[in-house]
């Protein structure tokens, strides 16, 4: 019985983690822009040639010299957790997200980012601290909303 109580408390723990708030992920943009950059051009590289998504914990083998000790870097220095780059079919748009923080489960959580694109996301909004309610972008399941930081840069937050 107190075994579960502990795995509950864990649990709970995990889903209700505070994400970093705008200021400390635009702060560390600014101070390791060259990196994310750098970090941008080699997930875009990658893409093509069919890594989409690179996790810590599993770098994809054909990754190797720079790129991998440069994802590797942005992992243990930067605090990425993955990295996930996309081309939108219908537009050709290009994005890399990098995952600074992320809460609960895929169907019941939510994330916080840093993403750089070519296109123009939507919503825009000011601010992506919460009280989220308050701020009007927020639906009864879930939300999605972008702040921008800088050319071509947002944070984004999504929440199921």
């Amino acid at each position: 019985m107190r075994c579960a109580i502990y795995i509950g408390l864990i649990l709970l723990s995990a889903c209700s983690a505070a994400h970093p708030t705008d200021a400390e992920l635009i702060a560390k943009l600014r101070e390791n822009g060259v990196r994310f950059e750098t970090l941008k051009t080699f997930a875009i590289s990658d893409l093509a040639r069919g890594a989409s998504r690179i996790e810590k914990r599993d770098i994809p083998e054909f990754l190797s010299g720079k790129h991998k000790s440069a994802y590797e870097k942005g992992f243990n220095d930067l605090g990425v957790q993955q990295i996930v780059s996309f081309r939108d079919r219908a537009t050709g748009e290009i994005s890399v997200e990098f995952t600074m923080s992320a809460a609960g489960i895929a169907t019941s959580g939510s994330a916080k980012t840093i993403e750089w694109t070519s296109g123009r996301p939507h919503p825009i909004v000011d601010s992506l601290d919460p009280p989220y309610e308050k701020k009007g972008y927020v639906t009864k399941t879930w939300f999605d909303a972008y702040r921008p930081i800088g050319k071509g840069w947002y944070l984004h937050f999504s929440s199921s």
